[in-house]
């Protein structure tokens, strides 16, 4: 399709729901919506906040995104960190705050009175209770492949395949790995066992090379194979002796 021009937010489909004096929101990662479900509440948004210039896209029915001519000067905290928490304490930021804080009420209102969601609740579902804005940036013109090999469920690296052509460059391989931070999200202690049993059996053959590790939170975890001989360097309870750096 066409490149997209304008500023882009995610704009995740949230289920809210009321705990005494707290709004907890919950994403749909285990509750997924169908297209047809996905198309009633953008269709809906779309046509109340035509004259605002805002246009909400669902290229898929679990990711959703909205289209702006500008940024927004605000800041916007991620999805995972309201799951399961108290949405107050993440909502956006900044000088353009007061008219986000409007926009995610008038969505929740919108979305209340959607038949979609009546729908929905009757076949016990959860309802889309608003939207959640995050991220947000304009698509480069190019990408320069700069691995090797990528792998990863991850439609971040599906779409930068698409934009560089499919084109890679490098030595290095680059791996995504989700199921850790997922099990976290969910409180799944045995959901995150088995994901580091994964990890695990995923680094074991890596452990001749150089590895490194993103926590994506600006920590890096660091293995060189020489690291094996370091056993007075090793901490209780830690099987390899990696070292933790700090992204610039």
């Amino acid at each position: 399709g066409r490149a997209e021009p304008r500023y882009l937010l995610h704009a995740d489909p949230v289920h809210l729901r009321p705990d005494q004096a707290r709004i907890l929101g919950f994403d749909f990662f285990h509750r997924p919506l169908k297209a047809g479900e996905a198309g009633a509440f953008v269709a809906a948004f779309n046509q109340h906040f035509a004259a605002e210039g805002l246009e909400l896209l669902a290229p898929h029915p679990t990711r959703w995104y909205l289209a702006l001519e500008r940024e927004p000067d605000v800041r916007f905290h991620p999805l995972a960190e309201i799951i399961g928490r108290n949405i107050d304490l993440f909502l956006p930021e900044g000088p353009d705050a007061r008219c986000w804080h409007a926009r995610l009420n008038e969505v929740q209102m919108l979305f209340h009175a959607l038949p979609a969601n009546a729908e929905r609740e009757a076949a016990g579902e959860w309802p889309v209770s608003g939207l959640w804005f995050s991220g947000g940036g304009r698509l480069p013109s190019n990408v320069r492949g700069g691995f090797a090999e990528v792998r990863g469920d991850c439609c971040l690296l599906r779409g930068l395949r698409l934009l560089s052509g499919g084109a890679t460059g490098g030595e290095e391989r680059l791996q995504v790995v989700k199921a850790p931070g997922r099990a976290v999200l969910d409180g799944d202690r045995g959901a995150w066992a088995d994901a580091l049993r994964t990890l695990d059996r995923l680094l074991a053959p890596r452990l001749e090379e150089e590895v490194r590790l993103y926590a994506c939170d600006g920590r890096i975890w660091h293995w060189r194979p020489g690291m094996r001989r370091r056993w007075w360097r090793r901490d209780p309870g830690i099987t390899l002796p990696w070292r933790e750096e700090r992204t610039p």
